[in-house]
């Protein structure tokens, strides 16, 4: 059996055609800049009344809530439907996540959403979403991220945090967020391609 020497940096320069490698270095930096942009996002005065969170999405974009729910202090509901769950009223904050926009899924359930009186919010990089949102007058979090959805996740996961943290539905600090990005800084450090195979757990379990 042919043995691949997964400290030769020429196997990962000829097999990671997108460039996912240094994304995932970006990593710590993009929960950072996430949350950074998520804190400085301007609030419309109804996002303060939002008594609970809907959060509208698909695959990546959908996890960020998934993630949020034990940390958000107050109910929080992810839909991966093309319908509206029970309960949505005026005092839900329902949140249209999309990375390319164009989620089917997403933009049915926001659809129905837009016919009621809480407040709303999307995040997008592009497609429908972005234009309903600028046609509809509603707050629009614009992604500006140069990877995959799945790469972005820290970045969401932290706009949506910081947004959260502004209305009050989240108790988090510059602090704590300093803390994960410099913990996730150590984790690259010591499971990057530059780390010998020896003392890397990535690439020791990669082996096996």
């Amino acid at each position: 059996m042919m043995t691949i020497d997964l400290d030769n940096k020429r196997y990962y320069e000829r097999l990671d055609h997108t460039g996912f490698g240094q994304r995932l270095r970006e990593f710590p930096a993009d929960c950072l800049r996430g949350w950074q942009e998520g804190r400085q996002f301007p609030i419309p005065v109804e996002f303060r009344r939002a008594k609970s969170v809907l959060l509208l999405g698909m695959g990546g974009s959908a996890i960020s809530g998934d993630l949020l729910q034990p940390l958000v202090q107050a109910p929080i509901q992810v839909c991966r439907e093309l319908t509206l769950p029970p309960g949505v009223g005026q005092d839900t904050l329902v949140v249209a996540s999309s990375y390319s926009g164009e989620t089917e899924e997403t933009l049915a359930a926001f659809a129905q959403a837009l016919n009621g009186l809480g407040p709303k919010l999307a995040l997008a990089s592009g497609g429908r979403l972005v234009d309903i949102a600028r046609q509809k007058n509603i707050p629009l979090f614009e992604l500006h991220h140069p990877g995959p959805p799945r790469a972005a996740m820290g970045y969401t996961f932290f706009a949506l945090a910081g947004i959260l943290t502004q209305i009050g539905l989240l108790s988090l600090v510059d602090a704590d967020v300093q803390a994960v990005s410099l913990s996730l800084q150590a984790q690259v450090s010591r499971l990057d391609i530059g780390s010998p195979l020896a003392s890397n757990q990535a690439k020791r379990l990669a082996q096996k």
